[in-house]
């Protein structure tokens, strides 16, 4: 018997069997006189077991979505260990029922949406299964998602990226013009937000031209965004015309959280019309839908437009009010950029209300905005404003200043939101 304690290696050998006769005897001697090996050992059996009823759960197709949601359960960063660690999990069916898991959540939590497309396209990449094609299908639809998430938390750079990507696996499609037509839809959305108009008009136009032979639903969807496109190079009558049009069909689809959208977008175009009273009406109808859907992401952006409306009007009691509220909304969500775009909307309505200096506010919002992940434009946005209030006292003259610095030095990142078409969600 050897006076030295074995390794755990040694042990489970031992315990599974898959040991030599002249080492088992020599480890059974040890472990009738020591009882820390002997308890190690059965602890070691213990998670042997444990792990194999775990493998023989997840080789069944079948239980995969059971063994991705205990996986989702646990730390983001431990997901894709876990995940490619089984080779059970590294099939087709994992990769859907994580973009299923990312469709459902969409959207009331988008950073947890990104952050599941994410993995579902890393592990999408790395199949190697008999069938390509229905696999290149499955990783044209992992990356698109991608890229929508990175969209909608305003990671524009990161979204073209994603969906250049996708266009990149069309070709080897099942349906290769349709899917690159679903690149050029999602393009159009992109380069809207980036506001190149221009372009975004010809992808649209290239999209609705696939989409009028092969997808009446999503050609359909070209016309809301042709309006949003309208809207933004300020032919506002026409993109309320465009967007009053799809309501019949909105409402005759029976989504109601399309509707909300929808309606949201009317507002946008009636609070740049001039037309408060409107927008007020409009978006009080789409929270109310929000509300009975539980759609959080939507009732906030929709109370933040609320209240940037009501400021216009000179209720800036009312707007600090609302806004308040969407930016502890945001808070809650963990969506860093919306949270500056509504401190800066605060900020602003109090300097009107004139109850604060500029100074004192700017600090604050650094203050409230460190540590959050921002697109540049955000945060260069955060200094130059501290800078300028650093050196300049408040008067009539500074709000005027500090509103039209707003409105040319920041990216489209500040802009009223319009929301996309339905279609450019995950399907």
């Amino acid at each position: 018997m050897t006076d030295q304690h074995p390794l755990d290696a040694a042990l489970l050998h031992y315990a599974t069997g898959e040991i030599s006769p002249g080492d088992r005897q020599e480890i059974f001697f040890h472990l009738f006189g020591c009882r820390d090996c002997l308890d190690r050992t059965v602890a070691l059996l213990k998670g042997t077991q444990k792990m194999l009823r775990v493998e023989e759960t997840w080789d069944a197709s079948t239980n995969v979505e059971q063994a991705v949601t205990r996986i989702l359960k646990g730390p983001p960063a431990t997901w894709w260990e876990m995940l490619y660690s089984s080779a059970s999990l590294r099939v087709p069916s994992t990769v859907r029922a994580l973009l299923a898991e990312a469709d459902r959540i969409f959207s009331d939590r988008p950073t947890r949406n990104l952050q599941i497309c994410a993995v579902a396209a890393r592990l999408a990449d790395q199949l190697v299964i008999e069938t390509p094609v229905s696999v290149t299908s499955l990783r044209f639809d992992a990356w698109k998602d991608l890229s929508t998430a990175h969209r909608v938390l305003g990671d524009i750079d990161e979204a073209m990226r994603a969906i250049e990507t996708a266009a990149s696996l069309a070709p080897g499609c099942d349906e290769p013009e349709h899917c690159l037509a679903q690149c050029d839809f999602a393009r159009a959305i992109i380069l809207t937000t980036a506001e190149r108009y221009s372009e975004a008009s010809i992808a649209n136009i290239r999209a609705r031209a696939v989409f009028e032979q092969t997808d009446f639903r999503r050609f359909a969807q070209t016309f809301w965004q042709e309006a949003i496109i309208l809207a933004k190079c300020g032919r506002l009558d026409d993109a309320a015309r465009t967007f009053e049009s799809l309501i019949g069909e909105v409402v005759a689809r029976g989504n109601r959280r399309d509707l909300s959208d929808l309606y949201g977008n009317i507002a946008g175009v009636f609070a740049e019309l001039g037309r408060p009273w409107m927008a007020c009406d409009y978006l009080a109808r789409s929270i109310e839908i929000d509300r009975t859907t539980g759609s959080r992401v939507s009732e906030l952006r929709n109370t933040w437009t609320m209240g940037v409306v009501l400021r216009s009007t000179g209720r800036i009691d009312e707007s600090i009010e609302t806004l308040e509220r969407a930016v502890a909304g945001y808070r809650e969500l963990e969506m860093g950029i919306e949270i500056v775009r509504v401190e800066l909307d605060i900020a602003l309505a109090r300097i009107e209300r004139g109850d604060v200096n500029l100074s004192a506010q700017m600090n604050a919002l650094a203050v409230k905005t460190a540590g959050l992940h921002l697109p540049v434009s955000a945060a260069t946005v955060v200094h130059e404003l501290k800078a300028i209030a650093a050196r300049r006292s408040v008067a009539a003259d500074l709000i005027e200043y500090s509103v039209a610095y707003l409105n040319d030095a920041t990216s489209a990142d500040f802009q009223m939101p319009f929301q996309p078409p339905p279609t450019a969600l995950p399907s």
